[in-house]
């Protein structure tokens, strides 16, 4: 017995994480750059979804979700930096659809807030906050993880969807505190056969911020009244979420056109861009055109600076 004890913590060791401890104060987000080298990365998350970055991709059909509907057992625990829900059944719950050449299959799902109602998501649109965000985790069997990000608004009404979840949350409020509870995740999700969509390359938000997350944030708002907002107010922790991170030089795709973009085209058609990095300064110039004179004033402009 005193082997197995000694091999079992011997595992545990091993497992934790080579940066040790983190959290969103003395050990925040400035601290986790210096211990945990991918957070200095220029593919990070979150970030603030503004319309000069975005591009319709008419590839992004609608996401599919496989099994959402059915009504399990899931355990609420506060794992120290968030509320994490996972299935108790070993339920599988998929997606696919979009652009995915293959399933994934959700591993959990967990959320992050603020201390009051202004703000408390890690995605912003167009610098807008909002009071929470939940995001539900997902991997393949080759072992890509994807991401579904919520957004939740404030509304007069409670949203009866939330409130077996909300249940669990208000017990789960300090580190080991767990209850499980039965819903379905359908319940709480918008209620729309087509879920329209932003899609960028990104990361994890907490540490180790494990680059080549394929996030998906998710345009239709879950409503939460201030009342139920409250169940992650009494949280030991008062905010849990990352700033918005540099975009550098990716681009941000839209399963929608979108009304105000100069990039209302799709991707792999005849006029796809190119971004060009110039210094500090982000450039886009538009190449591939219809006729060769665009090409010629563009190799007249560069010659010109240089």
């Amino acid at each position: 017995m005193r082997f197995l004890v000694f091999f079992i913590l011997i595992g545990v060791y091993k497992c934790a994480p080579e940066g040790h401890l983190w959290n969103y104060e003395s050990e925040g987000p400035d601290f986790w750059k210096e211990e945990f080298l991918n957070c200095k990365g220029q593919k990070q998350s979150p970030i603030d979804i503004t319309k000069e970055y975005l591009e319709y991709d008419s590839n992004l059909k609608p996401i599919n979700f496989g099994n959402y509907d059915k009504v399990s057992n899931w355990n609420i625990s506060h794992n120290g930096h968030t509320v994490v829900v996972s299935n108790i059944k070993n339920d599988q719950f998929t997606i696919d659809g979009s652009d995915f050449d293959e399933n994934f299959n959700l591993l959990q799902f967990h959320f992050h807030w603020g201390y009051n109602k202004y703000h408390g998501s890690e995605h912003l649109i167009d610098g807008e906050k909002f009071p929470l965000e939940m995001h539900l985790v997902h991997k393949s069997k080759n072992g890509t993880f994807t991401v579904l990000g919520f957004l939740f608004t404030i509304s007069e009404e409670n949203n009866p969807g939330l409130d077996s979840l909300l249940e669990g949350v208000s017990v789960a409020r300090d580190k080991g505190h767990w209850q499980n509870k039965t819903f379905s995740l359908a319940a709480m999700l918008p209620e729309s056969n087509t879920l329209n969509y932003y899609r960028y390359l990104g990361s994890l938000t907490t540490p180790p911020c494990t680059e080549g997350v394929i996030w998906n944030v998710f345009s239709t708002y879950i409503n939460i009244s201030s009342e139920q907002l409250t169940s992650f107010r009494h949280n030991v922790l008062r905010l849990n979420f990352r700033d918005p991170q540099k975009i550098y030089n990716r681009q941000i795709f839209t399963s929608f056109p979108v009304e105000g973009s100069d990039k209302l085209r799709s991707r792999g058609g005849p006029n796809q861009p190119c971004v060009m990095q110039n210094g500090s300064q982000k450039s886009k110039h538009i190449i591939l055109q219809n006729g060769i004179l665009p090409i010629l004033f563009y190799i007249f402009y560069l010659f010109k600076l240089f």
